[in-house]
């Protein structure tokens, strides 16, 4: 048996606040069929779920935990009565995508690049370093050599120049003109 009916709840809204999504409503204007408690549905595709399972009683929001990132749902808030039900225009809201988790790949990623740069950095300042203190061990070495150059000798070089052997044949005897 079916009794009068409600007005629907107008301008429902859905919002996000924090890490909750608070769905709200301005209850029916018509206080002639007053609504006995509110109820919620929704849907992402195709069939309508309801969302609450307890009756909303003088209230006019709901809060939900949990909504998947970048899906888009369509809500509607039912105004029942003991005999009777209206519910209101649909309502879409669109959840907007989460970046952790893009955050999270970002800062391994960039945790990653900063040790490998930091490594050939270091590296590098390794070598440096090492190049430098070998310069400066031959420079010290250098002034203590005093290495002998052809100029100071009279253009002779440190090392004497070979003189060429001359080949003996047999039977050949050697002069004192050829020594």
């Amino acid at each position: 048996m079916a009794g009068p009916k409600p007005d629907p709840p107008r301008n429902v809204t859905v919002r996000r606040v924090q890490d909750e999504y608070l769905i709200s409503w301005i209850p029916p204007t018509d206080n002639s069929v007053p609504p006995a408690y509110y109820g919620i549905e929704y849907r992402t595709d195709g069939t309508w779920k309801k969302l609450n399972d307890e009756h909303i009683i003088d209230a006019t929001s709901y809060t939900m935990k949990k909504l998947k990132s970048g899906k888009k749902y369509y809500f509607r808030v039912f105004a029942n009565t003991l005999t009777s039900f209206a519910y209101s225009e649909e309502t879409m809201f669109v959840v907007p995508v989460q970046n952790k988790e893009k955050a999270i790949t970002a800062a391994i990623v960039g945790g990653i690049l900063f040790f490998i740069v930091a490594i050939i950095l270091s590296v590098c300042t390794v070598k440096i370093c090492n190049k430098r203190k070998r310069r400066k061990q031959e420079k010290a070495y250098n002034m203590v050599d005093c290495r002998v150059t052809e100029s100071r000798n009279g253009g002779h070089g440190s090392s004497p120049v070979p003189l060429k052997k001359r080949k003996e044949f047999p039977g050949e005897a050697i002069t004192t003109e050829q020594i």
